[in-house]
């Protein structure tokens, strides 16, 4: 749910509440998280008056959401999971051929680097560290 406003926000966890009550369902407070941007701290009640935890990071669709909306964690992340995956490459040194290393890092690094990257707010600096893997 999105809301401008902590009050806006409340009012549409409230009306989820109610529905959910009508047909017997109940809202998992351990599952579900808040996140209030530019700092602001919200306290979002739901039943009983227990309050929703708040986080600064969200994992949402296999990418991480921050409160201030950059990118810088979850590019570092797929950065060294890229890292790793070249390393295990490795292995294949000096009896492959270039070509087929190539291949290889644009076929297995390349997917794992740039996962979700159509949410990522580049930088002059991260686009450099991108190219290579076009």
């Amino acid at each position: 749910m999105l809301a401008t406003s902590e009050a806006e926000l409340q009012e549409l966890v409230d009306r989820v509440d109610r529905v959910s009550c009508k047909y017997s369902l109940l809202i998992n407070i351990d599952k579900n998280k808040a996140m209030a941007s530019d700092g602001i701290v919200c306290c979002i009640l739901i039943q009983n008056e227990q309050q929703l935890a708040q986080v600064n990071t969200l994992p949402y669709l296999g990418s991480l959401i921050t409160e201030d909306g950059k990118c810088t964690t979850e590019f570092r992340t797929r950065l060294n999971r890229g890292q790793a995956i070249g390393h295990h490459c490795r292995k294949y040194g000096k009896v492959t051929p270039i070509s087929t290393k190539i291949r290889l890092m644009k076929a297995l690094v390349s997917p794992v680097v740039t996962y979700g990257c159509e949410s990522w707010t580049l930088e002059r600096m991260k686009k450099h560290v991108l190219r290579p893997l076009r």
